[in-house]
């Protein structure tokens, strides 16, 4: 069993886990702002935050 011991001046605390955890089921990580594509492209993109602006 896993215990958890706190210790806050004279006050122990001892958290103990009854049952084992379940496992959690594996997700995907998913990264919604990632670009897949040709590192050049980038380059001549417009972008929303330059809308209007010469960079």
């Amino acid at each position: 069993m896993r215990r958890t011991e706190i210790k806050r001046g004279r006050v122990e605390l001892c958290i103990v886990r009854k049952t084992k955890a379940a496992r959690a089921k594996t997700v995907p990580r998913t990264l919604p702002n990632l670009i897949v594509g040709d590192a050049n492209a980038l380059i001549h993109m417009e972008w929303p935050w330059t809308a209007g602006r010469d960079l």
